[in-house]
């Protein structure tokens, strides 16, 4: 199910591809995020109308990563393309510090959560019938 996942995290091939040759993998950073949301509203925008290329583009805001909480309000009040890339241009991308406590809670979230579906796996498909 890889491919749900590159919805809102394109650069999941890469990291997988970097993870696989044994190198770092390296996250978007900011630029490259607003970039790609960028993108994403002026295709919508262009296949689908201005009004509802804007709307539907909105549930992609998890590519903005920790941009989106800044830039939500505004985003979902505007509906032209015009306010959208407008909002875009005002992000602040080379000055936002993302919470690397934060970011290490949530891989530990993450962790135990995966750690619980493992264990879940391991149990036998059908429960034990009563007698």
């Amino acid at each position: 199910m890889i491919g749900r996942g590159a919805i809102d995290h394109p650069w999941i091939f890469r990291e997988a591809k970097a993870q696989l040759a044994g190198k770092p993998v390296i996250a978007p950073s900011l630029a490259e995020r607003v970039a790609c949301y960028r993108a994403l509203v002026i295709a919508n925008a262009s296949s689908r109308g201005e009004t509802r290329g804007v709307q539907t583009t909105r549930r992609h805001l998890k590519l903005l990563g920790p941009l989106a909480v800044r830039a939500r309000p505004t985003l979902f009040q505007t509906t032209s393309l015009g306010g959208v890339l407008a909002v875009l241009d005002a992000l602040p991308v080379e000055h936002v510090q993302i919470d690397d406590g934060l970011r290490e809670a949530r891989s530990r979230v993450v962790g135990e959560a995966h750690d619980e579906r493992a264990k879940a796996s391991m149990l036998p498909s059908r429960p034990c019938e009563r007698r």
